[in-house]
């Protein structure tokens, strides 16, 4: 749900761990998938290698489904009497695997980093929440248009029986999604949708703009870009004869719209919905993750800061060019990072050769429209307007959305609403899955895409709120 992916708005991690592209094998290496598991720390990484004859040697592409990455290649893929020598030139990446019939192992190294790993034969993914035909309900292509004229494309799903239906908008995370938001191999739109379709009530999912089947810039969407986009999305559900109300649903980033949408609609969903100001999210974003990753408090409360002041540096100078903004982040971030030992540092990348293009990626993530118009913006305003009935659902174990950073400003902002609920799952994760520890690396790991408890709380809720 994300969405990021994750939250979307993404962690450094997420752009760390895209650092882990793909390899390909040697001319022994039987045809197939191979799944392996890189461990650094108390942290681990699946990684799913597919095999294939090439015509110019062997084709092999790489999935990393904790972070959405499928069908990564590898620079360069050489196979070398038994042994297969993979190179990644744009983040300095290598594998040096032995191979065998039974297995590929050996060794990965970036930077500072050389780490063991193995591949074994495998299996795909298993999502066995993912629905299959045949459907109890009708599914039917939506185009809806937006106010720049943008074609918004997803799908309207319609309930078994005579209508009028009460229908949901389903609200995607941070990021370009598409109508299911899929990521590492789930499609939590769909599962809900079917969940919703199952219990009498319509709903409707969109392509983000420029993703999919829909027209538009996503690069140059902000906030009130997705706002607009949701309001001609409500407007195209209202007009239909066979709808009756119309209700929100959002997750991460899309429950700040949800909340905002909240004056037009007959009831709100807010999954891990954020409630603080989005830069004060974002640095406590990057304490956890540093957390999660294996660095002590001292290191990862350096690194929140570091983050925090370059965020200072971006807002001081709110009419520079963007080049000017990125020297000043570049020299804020460099001396945020200072006190951190260089343990830490190297946890995060922070050091060596690929601190540059870390440290590049992650400027240059925040200077795009849509991260600016988020760190921005604080939601506090827009919670205390909302008077429809509200669920607000977060994760105990998420790191993204921060349960005990957002859930009590929801239920001080919402204690006297009407149909308003503020409910924290202990054991779920950003994307509601039933987690061990919430890192962002389980998240392609767990079979389930919503634990199925959480998934029927939601239905019932929206059956309930959306009653004539």
């Amino acid at each position: 749900m994300s969405s990021f992916r994750p939250m979307t708005v993404r962690s450094l991690l997420l752009v760390l761990a895209v650092l882990l592209a793909g390899p390909a094998r040697a001319q022994t290496v039987p045809v197939g998938d191979w799944s392996g598991t890189l461990t650094f720390g108390e942290q681990s990484l699946q990684m799913v290698l597919h095999v294939a004859a090439g015509d110019g040697g062997p084709a092999v592409t790489l999935d990393v489904p904790a972070q959405g990455g499928f069908g990564l290649p590898a620079t360069s893929a050489e196979a070398r009497n038994d042994s297969l020598l993979l190179r990644y030139d744009a983040f300095g990446a290598r594998f040096a695997l032995a191979v065998t019939p039974d297995s590929l192992h050996g060794r990965f190294a970036q930077g500072m980093a050389d780490l063991p790993i193995t591949f074994t034969p495998g299996e795909p993914l298993r999502r066995p929440q993912t629905p299959a035909p045949p459907f109890p309900y009708a599914e039917e292509d939506a185009a809806v248009t937006a106010a720049d004229g943008a074609t918004l494309a997803g799908t309207f799903v319609r309930p078994d029986g005579a209508g009028p239906f009460a229908a949901v908008l389903l609200l995607t995370g941070s990021g370009p999604q598409d109508r299911d938001e899929s990521l590492f191999g789930h499609r939590p739109f769909a599962v809900l949708a079917d969940a919703l379709a199952r219990a009498g009530v319509a709903s409707l999912r969109l392509d983000d703009r420029g993703t999919g089947a829909s027209t538009g810039d996503f690069g140059a969407a902000t906030l009130d870009t997705h706002l607009a986009d949701a309001r001609a999305a409500r407007a195209w559900l209202a007009a239909r004869p066979d709808v009756r109300a119309v209700g929100v649903l959002g997750h991460s980033e899309g429950g700040i719209t949800a909340l905002r949408l909240a004056p037009d609609a007959a009831f709100v969903v807010a999954l891990a919905g954020p409630t603080v100001s989005g830069q004060a999210l974002y640095a406590e974003q990057q304490r956890r993750a540093a957390r999660l990753a294996g660095v002590d408090s001292t290191d990862a409360d350096h690194f929140a800061a570091a983050v925090g002041a370059t965020l200072d540096a971006m807002f001081a100078r709110p009419d520079a060019d963007s080049t000017a903004l990125a020297a000043a982040m570049t020299a804020a971030l460099n001396d945020g990072l200072r006190p951190m030992s260089t343990r830490g540092r190297m946890a995060l990348g922070l050091t060596g050769p690929a601190y540059p293009q870390v440290r590049d990626a992650l400027i240059g993530f925040m200077l795009a429209p849509g991260f600016r118009s988020f760190a921005a913006y604080d939601p506090a305003a827009d919670l205390a307007a909302v008077r429809v009935p509200t669920l607000m659902l977060y994760g105990g174990k998420d790191f993204q959305v921060p349960a005990d950073q957002n859930a009590p400003p929801a239920r001080a902002a919402l204690a006297g609403v009407a149909g308003a609920e503020v409910v924290v799952v202990d054991d779920a994760n950003h994307l509601f899955q039933t987690a061990d520890t919430g890192a962002l690396t389980e998240y392609g790991q767990i079979e389930e895409t919503i634990a199925p408890a959480t998934l029927a709380r939601i239905v019932e809720w929206v059956r309930t709120a959306s009653r004539p």
